[in-house]
């Protein structure tokens, strides 16, 4: 890795230890070997939901309203620790 990667994995790993909620997937560790930098989460199930989009499935408004309402309280969280997301779309909401 180059400084400039090294220094970015670094803030990456730090900025997801800290985060602590219900509604982002923990973060177990990382290890790094040679130019990789693997990441270990909690395990999850259900997929994306881009992939529940894409299979035409019909959300009920209270699906919505629940996603929604976890996806805000997520993103308010990390707002409250001065970290910004910055590629909020589908197929990052698990």
């Amino acid at each position: 890795m180059s400084p400039w990667e090294r220094r970015q994995s670094e803030s990456e790993v730090a900025l997801w230890s800290s985060l602590n909620h219900p509604n982002i997937v923990r973060f177990l560790g990382h290890v790094t070997l040679h130019k990789w930098l693997l990441l270990f989460s909690e395990p999850l199930d259900g997929g994306e939901l881009m992939d529940h989009i894409l299979q035409g499935e019909a959300f009920l408004e209270t699906e919505v309203a629940t996603i929604m309402r976890q996806l805000l309280a997520a993103v308010e969280h990390m707002h409250e620790l001065r970290i910004c997301h910055r590629d909020i779309k589908p197929q990052n909401v698990l």
